[in-house]
Parts: structure tokens; C-alpha cells; sequence
């Protein structure tokens, strides 16, 4: 299983992978985490797949953020 390191700002979640890169994605493209409190979007927890908030019911797969390309569908 691949390790990552998950972080956020008021901006951006940062994943980095076990070869040190990181990528990000805007938390404005996802309501749910735009409209959360930071206590909400601290509390995620991570499987080998990828970052899962259950309280705010996001997941988002650590593939998306270094393959974009294959994932192409709008959050809501």
C-alpha cells in the first residue's frame, strides 16, 4: 500500500505520495468542503483508496488528485 500525507488550508487539500510529490485540489470545487467548518474538514480519515469526511459524506480518491484527467465529473 502506497503512504500519503494529507493537509489542508483555507484553499487547497494537499496529498503528497510516498515518491514526495504533491498535488492539490481547490476546496472550492467541492460545496460540501467549502461550506464546512475547519473542525469538519480536519476530521477526514484515509484508506488505501483515498480521504473520506463521513460526517460531510466526501470521498475523494488519492488517484484523482494525480490523474485528473480520469476524473472528469463536477462535485456538487
Amino acid at each position: 500500500m502506497k503512504n500519503y500525507e494529507v493537509w489542508m488550508d483555507q484553499e487547497y487539500i494537499y496529498v503528497r505520495n510516498s515518491a514526495g510529490v504533491t498535488a492539490t485540489k481547490p476546496i472550492s470545487r467541492y460545496q460540501r468542503l467549502l461550506d464546512a467548518t475547519e473542525e469538519q474538514r480536519n476530521n477526514f480519515e484515509l484508506s488505501a483508496c483515498g480521504i473520506h469526511w463521513y460526517e460531510l459524506d466526501v470521498d475523494l480518491e488519492f488517484d484523482s488528485f494525480f490523474n485528473p484527467q480520469k476524473y472528469t465529473l463536477v462535485a456538487c
